[in-house]
């Protein structure tokens, strides 16, 4: 059957649903009448006299009966119909009431008899009781679990949080057993430092009780910090006498990680304790002491290239942003070797380069491992070598000459051993010239070993500085040539003649004591 277009439009969507042709026994016939829904809410009936107290009394003897480890007389399923059916008729509030009174008098019994005891075993009697408790008011909490959910939860947020409110307000009021908690809970952490034998699992249910009843941060936290403070500055004050400064140092970061591991690992201390925790540590054993301990180790650490411990130190230090006291430290050490090396006895000049850069040699690696390449450390030995290159101007340029010459009369390749060493320029010029003078007239090795440091010199001081160098060797090499133009050298008078007409704005001076020549003789052969 097709519905005519003209028809549908005109009639509304409701019709389509409830027309005779689309009916069907599983669908109902729909329609546009108003249904009107009138309120079928019954009276609720009054509750039968003596009911209240009856179910109240039920109630209470099962709280008992937990507290007192025995089972209730009545089934856990008739104690919760009880609990609901008070909760219908408007009487949570007050059993939330009458079961913070019940609980509440069996804690302070129970904290009565906690007052009187003393000893060892202590910590183990209030844990024992605190565990026995939190059992009990899971059981409570089992029976009065609509309570839970509904007044409960609106007064207090649950069950739970009531039984540790009043649990928290008794063991306040009890000074002795709060006092006596504290300190053995501290005897413990002690133990736990000294690594005696102790109850690691006892400890950490105590502070959780403590933490559950909001006295954590108020009676242990701030304890814990007074006496962590005593303890690591005894522990200072004997061990930085008494230890090796590369095994003090073992032991500080040994105690910083151990007081880590309390909070991360073992979970004894609340997280938030943990930064003030370690400020202690570190503040006791290492910053209050670094003069001491880097007067003690530093000298001897980098005399004998202890690379490990100077690595410790250093990120030991810089985690305590005390990194300022070992670059002086460091400083002032390049400062004294470099002045010992320059004033060295029994040493030739010609040696006092080498160790100078040998020194460098091995700062250079000690920044890059132990020290991770902190620039803060090349700045200090930078100032450390001007320091002490500048202090005796004329001997350090002297050393460095010597030195040259030494490499220049030994070596056909010109390393940059001299190259950081340039102050003094004018004065080392000087004496450059002069030994360069003496190598140029006797010949000693070749002449592109002294064009090479002299390009090192020009790339370092510049080009007005070498000119006159330059200059020198240039005049070598005419003078090598004028020879080959003078075939017939065996006259002196005829070069300087040759000489003269060659360059006639020059005057030649003879060196004669530098002078070489090559003798040939023949000796007959005596027989005797």
């Amino acid at each position: 059957m097709r519905l005519d277009d003209k028809d549908s439009e005109n009639r509304p969507f409701s019709s389509f649903l409830s027309s005779s042709f689309r009916r069907s026994k599983k669908h109902p016939v729909l329609s546009d009448k108003k249904l009107i829904v009138y309120n079928l809410k019954v009276e609720r009936p009054p509750l039968p006299d003596g009911f209240e107290q009856d179910a109240w009394a039920k109630l209470k003897q099962a709280i008992h009966a937990i507290q007192n480890h025995t089972q209730p007389t009545e089934s856990l399923e008739v104690l919760y119909q009880l609990c609901e059916d008070l909760c219908q008729y408007n009487l949570g509030e007050k059993l939330c009431d009458q079961l913070y009174i019940e609980c509440s008098n069996y804690v302070k019994q129970e904290f009565a008899r906690l007052e009187k005891q003393d000893g060892r075993i202590y910590l183990k009697s209030v844990n024992a009781w605190w565990t026995t408790y939190c059992d009990q008011l899971s059981q409570i909490r089992g029976i009065f679990l609509y309570l839970d959910r509904t007044t409960a939860a609106s007064l207090y947020g649950s069950l739970w949080n009531l039984g540790m409110i009043l649990f928290g307000e008794v063991y306040q009021t009890c000074e002795k057993v709060r006092q006596r908690v504290i300190d053995n809970a501290l005897i413990l952490v002690q133990c736990e430092r000294d690594n005696n034998d102790t109850d690691s699992v006892l400890l950490q249910s105590v502070l959780h009780m403590l933490i559950a009843l909001k006295r954590y941060h108020k009676d242990f936290e701030p304890r814990l910090l007074e006496e962590s403070k005593r303890y690591y500055d005894m522990e200072g004050d004997r061990l930085v006498q008494e230890m090796d400064m590369s095994k003090y140092l073992e032991h500080v970061a040994y105690r910083i990680h151990q007081e880590v591991q309390h909070v991360n690992a073992k979970k004894l201390f609340d997280k938030s304790t943990k930064v003030p925790l370690n400020s202690i540590v570190e503040h006791q054993l290492l910053t209050k002491r670094i003069d001491t301990i880097l007067d003690k180790c530093f000298s001897t650490f980098m005399q004998n290239n202890s690379e490990e411990d100077l690595s410790l130190l250093y990120r030991l230090l810089r985690k305590v942003n005390c990194l300022d006291s070992c670059v002086k430290y460091f400083g002032d050490y390049v400062k004294k070797e470099g002045v010992s090396i320059i004033k060295k006895r029994g040493v030739a000049d010609k040696d006092v380069v080498p160790l100078i850069s040998a020194f460098k040699r091995k700062t250079d690696i000690i920044m890059r491992h132990s020290f991770e390449g902190d620039e803060r450390f090349f700045d200090a030995r930078k100032q450390g070598f001007r320091y002490f290159i500048n202090l005796r101007e004329h001997r350090t340029a002297r050393l460095l000459s010597a030195y040259t010459d030494h490499i220049m009369r030994n070596s056909d390749k010109v390393n940059d051993r001299g190259k950081k060493h340039n102050t003094c320029k004018d004065f080392f010029q000087a004496l450059y010239k002069r030994d360069l003078s003496k190598r140029l007239l006797l010949e000693v090795k070749s002449r592109n070993a002294e064009k090479n440091m002299l390009a090192k010199l020009r790339k370092e001081c510049g080009l007005a500085y070498t000119s006159k160098l330059e200059g020198m060797l240039r005049d070598i090499k005419y003078s090598h040539d004028l020879l080959n133009e003078f075939k017939f050298n065996n006259i002196q008078t005829k070069y300087q003649e040759f000489y003269n007409a060659k360059y006639s704005g020059r005057r030649l001076t003879w060196q004669n004591s530098l002078g070489v020549c090559d003798v040939t003789a023949n000796y007959p052969l005596v027989c005797i």
